[in-house]
């Protein structure tokens, strides 16, 4: 199976003991890793890290869920939206050229102020704006970086299917799980030593047998005390999105906390300015993929 050139693995999951306003250092629940260059990428997926039947799991998701579609996908817009009860929802808008290793993204600070943030994922060099200033040194550098770290938080909730392969991951079955009428494949995911800051984190998929869909993952972070229970989310709202297929709510199973990816659209091309100048993003021109 040919997959695009990647970021390097993303083992990166939201924080939650802190909401991601734009302007916040939040805690993530695993630290970042940087994408891969093509200069500096990492080796291709090792299988025999792996075992067989979760290898071909896999497979079967990234094919089902559109893993060709997200090949040939340059350009993506998605807003990545947290809500916890009845506190006001955070939101934060990405804009994200997957070829050129390069985003835009646009909100709040953390005390209201529209922020703007563009950044080269290579270089991590960048610009940025507050309240429709022009921020320079140390004051960009602050939001260059939270976009650079957010992107990568934020894009594995909505794709994390199409990167079971990267470089540095291993997969592991275990076992089967039946729920009423559905028979669920259990898949750990776990990482090489040395991938992204938090290697040792561990992510459990649960595959629905039918459809090789993945409707609900856990996970168990680097930091975690010994014998802590996996943290759950469930997957729902699935919609179809430039031949994706993606669950655009994960809701926090026994907890109040919902992650709502919104405004998701892939698109053939982009005008430039959108990742080399901080102005207003126009659209009108830029037809969605396969348009």
């Amino acid at each position: 199976m040919s997959h695009m050139k990647s970021w390097g693995t993303i083992s990166i999951m939201l924080g939650l003991a802190a909401l991601p306003a734009f302007g916040q250092q939040t805690q993530p629940a695993s630290s970042q890793t940087q994408p891969a260059s093509p200069a500096t990428s990492a080796p291709a997926f090792d299988p025999s890290k792996s075992d067989e039947k979760a290898i071909a799991i896999a497979d079967k998701v990234f094919a089902a869920m559109g893993g060709q579609a997200w090949a040939k996908t340059r350009f993506l817009k998605f807003s990545f939206v947290v809500k916890r009860g009845e506190a006001p929802p955070v939101q934060r808008t990405h804009y994200w050229d997957k070829a050129a290793q390069r985003s835009r993204m646009e909100g709040p600070s953390k005390d209201g102020k529209p922020v703007i943030a563009i950044v080269d994922h290579t270089t991590k060099q960048g610009q940025a704006t507050l309240d429709g200033q022009l921020l320079f040194d140390t004051d960009a550098k602050k939001f260059i970086d939270l976009a650079h770290r957010n992107l990568i938080n934020d894009s594995y909730w909505l794709f994390m299917q199409f990167k079971l392969k990267d470089p540095g991951t291993r997969l592991r079955y275990e076992g089967e799980l039946k729920a009423g009428p559905i028979t669920y494949d259990k898949i750990l995911l776990s990482f090489d030593d040395g991938i992204g800051l938090t290697s040792k984190d561990k992510y459990w998929l649960y595959v629905n047998r039918a459809t090789s869909t993945i409707e609900r993952w856990s996970y168990v972070l680097t930091d975690s005390p010994a014998g802590t229970t996996p943290m759950a989310w469930e997957w729902t709202d699935w919609q179809e999105t430039g031949g994706m297929k993606l669950a655009m709510k994960k809701a926090q199973a026994g907890g109040e906390v919902e992650i709502l990816l919104e405004n998701v659209q892939a698109f053939d091309t982009l005008p430039d300015t959108v990742f080399t100048s901080t102005a207003t993003v126009d659209l009108t021109a830029a037809p969605a993929a396969g348009q």
